[in-house]
């Protein structure tokens, strides 16, 4: 049995403890912790201090029992839950402790309804009672709050809730930019503009709600102009509808929500040509008892199925049958019903009526009949048993409930399950939707998306908004390079696939979160290894979720001996994990860790690079992972000093090279080691070459080769001739560098080393003046980064990406460009990516014709360089500060030139000698002009 851990300070718990001893946090709330997506609403009575002056304290009490009695049972009719009553005001959470899947939408509509409620005990007691409302979504902290382990939520999603609701007027409803994004489909929305809420340093976009629109209506997007990807479906509903002419048809239309269950019924109805009740449940206020045949007398009476006739009306359109309306309008409740209800009787009497035929309309369509009551579905199975046509078409999210009724086992039922697009369906989605994009994209939509339309709508519309996607010149969609798409996944996405999570039983669900939390690919023994329950469990929940589509066996490479799942997309991945708190996720990385250690021996690079993954998110500074973890899976930083040997030298000095930027002492922890293996010549000639001692890493390099053996790993043996390649490169030696980037076209390479191969190769056409292939190649290289899954590879495509886009003199891409990569670096936390994109804002500003600016930031970037042994940087800076300094005095661009030539002479560089001696040269020539 896994070991148990407080959530709050991770102290091993003792077998049989109820409270952590260390901190005293309850055992049973201590595993309740979680990050959630949550709507937060707060509503207060508008001047309850003034009207409350002079009234009796008994009126107050009575009044403000009646008002919260009627407001608590109002927020859970609505899905919600009441988190705390404080004196006149109310604070009710939507999504926390169990997710909907629309948790705004329920929050904006109970907001709306509070107000009706408010005015209706107001006129009762004689009062101008009036409230105010302010909701606002994001991700809050939900568990146990101190020592007396009171649930609630905390975070800044519920101060700027509160401040709304300060904000708010008298009988208004406001709400967030986040909320607003979410509920715009279904509410109309006024925007307030940026206010200044109370305790915010920047301004809060807000939004007045002004009322509903049609539900079904409102999803009706203007940008599917036609069924895409469901044609077997609706061929398959077609058939159904066609038989129930000939006797009485059940088809249960079952799909999560977002597979486009409403859509295909919009085209399907369209296609009718006889009549048809068309009911619409709705799917956050749960349906009364016997509420499908009541609506449906309804809209045989009146037309109108919201229009509930009383018995006088129901004895009427009887006629001959009118003996049934007695007993009908009791089961019902009808106006004007005389006597208690009898549903035996009532029921007979349906399904008297039913065999009279005297219901004109035997084609009934319910949408949302996962709301149906237990009463209704018998009627419906009474409906079915009855001899005669008809057709009852049902829309439903996967539920037991029809199947316990005993309806799925008819023989006139049939269930239609509705899935993702996949294959043709979603290219066909994309062509309609979108129209032409690059392969990369498709690949990025269908792995984040799974393929349910709804998704994808909600990614395409945020990318598009943010964009993270572009039109190229030949007007193809493209995604940009630079972005992250993790930082793009639109709250109602999140809002469903937490809602999903929530639905799964206990075990398979608390598994999926730890597994996503290491990563969206984890080994069998890793699942035991950070799992709640035994081996047992563990593989009994893996197979459920195998079996439920959250889950896919996976074939890894690394180690083909251990069984390996895939979580099955992205998205997933990132909601699972986030609903973890990060103490949490830190614990099991290093659980994760811990089982990698005793399988590494410093020769496996595939291995090696994810314990250092997983050590580095364990430690206490490493920042929140993201949908994957978007770091270098070749060189990870990190410093674990448990480790022994090799591989904990190996780490620090990445460590100090990659994350500080300091190569000198990066290179005085490899000087004690010892250094025949090939990996560590490799790394060492790696530091020299940024130490621009250029002929040093040359030698180490040929070294590194030299201790390649048969039985070194391909991967490193990969590393090794990209080391040889770089260093041959920095040389100018053009040849060289071809024929090790041909040796590393032998192997099979990881999509890290094929992207750092095409760096080196669009370097080497730069160099030889053929720009454009150049650029060629660093796109292409961009389309492999989502299949490198490296943030510090991101930064140095664009980084070179950068360099390139200014050759061109195109200054405006240069600059969103390096906004991006100023992100991604301070992401990944590297100082030395910092310092690189530094010296391209210096170029930048140099080509926007700020040359003071450029000058102020030239300098302490050289001084920096300087005191970390970056030398090769530094020299590159030199070389940038000459251009920079062109338009000043000689004096100053001769220093300039003499500084960058002898840092040239020092490396070995030919190039950058050459540039230097050419100022030079020029100097010299206007000198022996004047």
């Amino acid at each position: 049995m896994t070991e148990r851990v407080c959530t709050n300070c991770q102290t091993v718990l003792l077998a049989e403890a109820n409270y952590c001893h260390h901190c005293g946090l309850s055992v049973v709330t201590s595993s309740q912790v979680e990050r959630r997506w949550c709507t937060v609403l707060f509503a207060d009575v508008k001047s309850f201090t003034n009207m409350a002056e002079g009234m009796d304290a008994e009126i107050v009490q009575r009044l403000m029992n009646q008002l919260f009695g009627r407001l608590s049972k109002l927020v859970e009719s609505h899905g919600g839950s009441v988190d705390k009553i404080i004196g006149d005001a109310i604070m009710a959470l939507f999504g926390v402790p169990k997710a909907s899947g629309d948790d705004a939408e329920r929050a904006v509509l109970c907001g709306l309804a509070i107000h009706t409620v408010v005015a209706e005990i107001g006129g009762q007691m004689g009062l101008d009672l009036q409230m105010r409302v302010g909701i606002n979504t994001g991700e809050v902290i939900a568990g146990p709050l101190g020592r007396a382990s009171e649930f609630t939520v905390i975070g800044d999603t519920v101060n700027v809730a509160a401040r709304l609701e300060s904000a708010a007027g008298a009988g208004q409803v406001m709400v967030g930019e986040t909320t607003a994004k979410q509920v715009s489909r279904r509410f109309d929305l006024a925007p307030v503009g940026e206010l200044r809420l109370k305790g915010r340093d920047r301004p809060e976009p807000s939004f007045l709600v002004l009322g509903i629109r049609d539900r079904f209506e409102s999803s009706r997007h203007s940008d599917r102009e036609r069924l895409v990807g469901r044609d077997r479906e609706l061929a398959a509903l077609q058939a159904f509808y066609e038989e129930g002419k000939a006797r009485r048809q059940v088809v249960i239309l079952e799909g999560q929500r977002g597979f486009g269950r409403g859509h295909l019924l919009e085209v399907f109805c369209e296609g009718l040509s006889d009549t048809y009740h068309h009911l619409r449940l709705d799917p956050i206020i749960a349906t009364a008892p016997l509420s499908l045949p009541v609506q449906l007398l309804a809209a045989e009476i009146s037309g109108d199925v919201h229009l509930i006739p009383d018995t006088a009306s129901l004895t009427y359109w009887l006629g001959e049958h009118a003996h049934l309306a007695d007993p009908l309008a009791r089961l019902h409740g009808l106006p004007g019903a005389v006597g208690t209800m009898d549903q035996s009787a009532g029921l007979e009497a349906w399904k008297a009526l039913l065999e009279t035929k005297r219901m004109a309309v035997g084609n009934i369509i319910v949408e949302e009949a996962h709301q149906l009551d237990i009463a209704s579905i018998a009627w419906l199975q009474m409906w079915a048993e009855t001899s005669g046509t008809g057709f009852i078409l049902l829309s439903s999210l996967p539920t037991p409930s029809f199947e316990d009724a005993g309806i799925t086992d008819l023989e006139v039922s049939q269930v239609l399950e509705l899935g993702p697009l996949s294959g043709d369906g979603f290219l066909d989605w994309i062509e309609v939707n979108l129209g032409q994009c690059s392969d990369e994209l498709l690949a990025q939509l269908s792995d984040m998306s799974g393929g349910t339309p709804a998704h994808l709508v909600e990614l395409v519309d945020a990318w598009r908004h943010e964009g993270v996607i572009q039109r190229s010149e030949s007007g193809r969609w493209e995604l940009d390079g630079g972005r992250q798409l993790e930082a793009s996944l639109p709250g109602s996405l999140r809002e469903l696939l937490q809602a999903r999570i929530d639905q799964l039983p206990r075990t398979p669900r608390y598994l999926l979160q730890r597994c996503a939390a290491v990563g969206r690919v984890f080994w069998h023994p890793v699942a035991e290894r950070i799992a709640i329950g035994d081996a047992v469990e563990v593989a009994a929940a893996l197979e459920y979720l195998i079996e439920q589509g959250w889950l896919r066996r996976y074939q890894d490479k690394s180690l083909p001996e251990t069984k390996a799942y895939q979580i099955v997309n992205t998205m997933v991945t990132e909601v699972a994990a986030k609903m973890l708190p990060q103490v949490l996720r830190q614990t099991l990385h290093q659980r994760v860790a811990d089982w990698l250690a005793s399988r590494v021996d410093g020769r496996h690079p595939v291995l090696r690079s994810q314990l250092a993954r997983h050590l580095m998110l364990a430690s206490a500074e490493s920042p929140t992972p993201e949908l994957m973890p978007n770091l270098d899976v070749d060189r990870l930083p990190i410093q674990q000093p448990t480790l022994s040997g090799d591989l904990e030298v190996s780490l620090q000095a990445e460590r100090l090279w990659l994350q500080d930027g300091n190569v000198k002492q990066a290179l005085a922890v490899l000087e004690g080691a010892p250094e025949a293996h090939p990996e560590r010549l490799a790394l060492r000639a790696q530091l020299l070459l940024e130490q621009d001692d250029l002929k040093g890493a040359s030698e180490v390099a040929r070294e590194a080769g030299d201790a390649l053996s048969p039985q070194t790993p391909p991967e490193l043996q990969a590393f090794v001739w990209l080391t040889q390649a770089e260093a041959a490169e920095s040389l100018g030696f053009t040849r060289r560098t071809g024929r090790c980037l041909e040796r590393m076209g032998e192997f099979d390479l990881q999509p890290v080393h094929q992207v750092q191969r095409d760096l080196l190769t669009a370097r080497l056409a730069f160099r030889q003046g053929a720009s454009s292939l150049a650029m060629e190649i660093l796109e292409a290289a961009e389309k492999k980064l989502p299949a490198a899954n490296s943030s510090a590879l991101r930064l140095e495509v664009l980084v070179d990406h950068v360099a390139l886009v200014l050759a061109a003199g195109r200054v405006e891409e240069a600059h969103g460009m390096l906004e991006n990569g100023a992100r991604l670096a301070e992401g990944l936390k590297s100082e030395l990516f910092q310092l690189r994109l530094q010296l391209l804002w210096i170029q930048l500003k140099d080509a926007e014709e700020e040359g003071d600016e450029a000058r102020a930031l030239l300098a302490p970037l050289l001084k920096n360089c300087s005191e970390r042994g970056l030398l090769r940087l530094r020299r590159q800076a030199q070389r940038i500060g000459l251009m920079v300094d062109r338009r000043r005095r000689d004096d100053d661009v001769a220093q300039r030139a003499m500084e960058l030539l002898e840092a040239a002479q020092a490396a070995g560089a030919p190039g950058d000698r050459a540039v230097a001696l050419a100022a030079l040269a020029r100097i010299t020539e206007n000198a022996e002009q004047g």
